[in-house]
């Protein structure tokens, strides 16, 4: 293979800056994909474990509806926080944060004894308490970084860094929620984009981000434990042992950093990548929301040519599709209405096979109201582009087509609006399965008791 063919290649062994920028599928993606799905099925069949849906939870908004303005936002918003004067302790909004993480850590103090204390004697109970100690004080510290500049309040003792980098990472993912939330819209228009390129571009190469977007917080593990002293120029002797047992203190603190900052990227990650699943109609939903015209609008219409990741996402379409109306179809009804139609003397169409259907059962499943009509919208938009992009390979005038491209554009717009409306549907009702309410109520419950 040459290197213009591997260059035209719509996939990768393992992601690469160059392929991720690119949408590249990566083998790697995929294959921790279907890893991820199946410790979710492990997880929640075997052993009955529920609690892994709170990380899929809060990895949703975070990854899906991530947009570039909130990206963008975001990093304004944490290089704000970073960046600002130091906050005196006697100021009153020091005075109020000092308040807040006195009675958070309080609060700690209370719940972990409520659980951790009853029965314990000696020197189990002695352990138990200093651990209780221990966790109040950095719950609080980790409250008052998170609402004041990283550096305002002076770190007690080293045994208190936990807390320190527990506030940064609190404080950057409210950012992060916050700056989606201001651009909640154009976050969903770009949702099918966003799952796609979580679950079948980027894989663990793709270096982990406290803040997405922000070159001062990220953590690449192929460059971090490589040696840290291939690092350094070659200075003079005395000037190279004070830089590499600098660098070994930076090392060992980056030790303690890491799980903090950005081992839950990862975990958000693999969140989504176990319910792909659940988000497969994105497949076919492509890009998502598009208002293009001119050249942008050709370059989309021929990107549904028949290549074979094409025809893969039409396969996968279709399918779903045959599988819902296989599901729904009733043999006794068909035979019952094949032998009243052959009695008549008149054909069994495919319009027969429609009417075996037992569409009843839909108001069980709403959300194939909306799956329903984008599957076959996808299997439509798909031929329809196909040929005209043909068409034009053949010769015809581009701008000839670019009134049909449109249409079919608009139609593609419907079928993301569907699949979207179809997926928070299912979304609601799979929390409901799982009993998410309910242990949200027994949670508060416990709380509340004690």
């Amino acid at each position: 293979m040459n290197q213009d063919e591997t260059n035209e290649r719509g996939w990768v062994w393992a992601s690469t800056e160059e392929s991720r920028a690119a949408g590249k599928v990566s083998i790697l993606a995929i294959t921790e994909t279907l890893l991820c799905v199946i410790v979710y099925w492990v997880l929640l069949l075997y052993f009955g474990v529920r609690w892994h849906h709170w990380f899929i939870l809060i990895a949703a908004p975070l990854m899906l509806l991530r947009s570039e303005q909130s990206i963008a936002l975001g990093v304004i918003w944490f290089d704000r926080y970073w960046k600002a004067n130091k906050i005196p302790l006697g100021s009153l909004r020091g005075v109020g944060i000092i308040a807040l993480s006195a009675l958070l850590a309080g609060l700690a103090f209370w719940f972990l004894a409520a659980i951790w204390l009853p029965g314990a004697t000696g020197s189990v109970l002695f352990a138990k308490a200093a651990v209780i100690g221990w966790l109040g004080l950095t719950i609080g510290l980790a409250v008052a970084v998170a609402g004041a500049r990283a550096g305002a309040l002076p770190l007690a003792a080293s045994l208190l860094l936990p807390g320190f980098f527990l506030g940064v990472w609190l404080r950057a993912t409210l950012t992060r929620f916050a700056a989606t939330a201001r651009f909640l819209w154009p976050g969903i228009r770009t949702l099918p984009a966003n799952w796609r390129f979580a679950t079948i571009v980027s894989d663990i190469r793709h270096p982990a981000e406290l803040i997405p977007g922000h070159d001062g917080f990220v953590f690449d593990a192929s460059l971090y434990f490589s040696p840290y002293w291939q690092h350094w120029s070659p200075d003079p002797l005395r000037h190279r042992q004070h830089r590499i047992r600098k660098g070994a203190q930076l090392y060992v603190l980056g030790l303690i950093e890491i799980p903090f900052y950005f081992a839950p990227a990862i975990i958000w990650r693999w969140a989504i990548k176990s319910t792909a699943w659940f988000y497969i109609p994105l497949l076919w939903s492509r890009r998502g929301w598009q208002q293009l015209e001119g050249e942008e609008l050709q370059i989309w219409a021929k990107s549904y040519s028949a290549k074979v990741v094409n025809w893969i996402w039409l396969l996968s379409g279709g399918l779903s599709f045959a599988a819902v109306t296989v599901t729904l179809f009733s043999f006794e009804k068909y035979l019952d209405l094949q032998s009243k139609v052959s009695a008549g003397g008149a054909p069994l169409t495919l319009l027969g096979f429609f009417v075996s259907l037992n569409w009843a059962d839909l108001l069980y499943q709403p959300w194939l109201w909306f799956y329903l009509p984008s599957y076959a919208l996808t299997i439509a938009i798909f031929f329809a582009l196909d040929n005209i992009a043909k068409e034009i390979r053949a010769g015809a005038p581009p701008a000839s087509r670019a009134a049909s491209m449109r249409r079919w554009m608009w139609a593609s717009n419907v079928r993301s609006a569907l699949t979207n409306i179809g997926l928070a549907i299912a979304l609601w009702y799979f929390l409901n399965a799982v009993d998410a309410w309910g242990q949200i109520k027994a949670f508060g419950a416990r709380l509340l008791t004690g």
